[in-house]
């Protein structure tokens, strides 16, 4: 996933419904972070620490962690806002907060998001199930569904950075 198609992919996500909310944060911090799909569908809040800058995400478990010391990924804010992850995230955030109206500590940052927009707070959406959305938003967007998985991501973002190394 390169710039151009997560601009497109998150274009029509702009209402304040849970499920736009919800993957409009999941695209974006899955482009920024480079992480993997059981990575993210594993994260709890508690994991994030935000602080002026942006937020630090703390992995906990992670199939390239042969030692178990876990690594930390620092999201910055973006400089355009439509395509920040903290902001997506601080977003979804508040969302789930209202919706469930208690302590979110131990809850997942991407809890189960089913087809028709509904936002089970308190259980983890399966890793499959990103994927799934993931291509919904891709067929919202115009864009073959078929062609995108979230290691499209990683690499989408390694190559974007790989670009901007080489610029400078």
């Amino acid at each position: 996933v390169m710039r151009a198609d997560l601009e497109r992919l998150v274009a029509g996500l702009e209402d304040d419904s849970a499920g736009s909310i919800y993957l409009r944060a999941l695209l974006l911090f899955a482009w920024a972070s480079a992480m993997r799909r059981s990575e993210i569908s594993n994260l709890r809040w508690r994991h994030l620490r935000w602080d002026e800058q942006g937020v630090a995400v703390q992995i906990v478990r992670s199939k390239g962690d042969q030692t178990g010391e876990g690594q930390e990924i620092p999201l910055l804010f973006a400089s355009r806002p439509n395509l920040c992850p903290v902001l997506a995230l601080q977003r979804l955030r508040a969302k789930l907060r209202w919706l469930c109206d208690d302590d979110d500590g131990d809850r997942p940052v991407f809890p189960r998001l089913t087809k028709a927009g509904w936002v089970r707070v308190s259980k983890p959406c399966p890793d499959r199930v990103l994927l799934e959305r993931v291509r919904d938003a891709a067929k919202k967007a115009g864009i073959e569904p078929s062609s995108f998985g979230m290691h499209s991501f990683r690499s989408g973002f390694a190559r974007c950075s790989t670009k901007r190394r080489r610029a400078t």
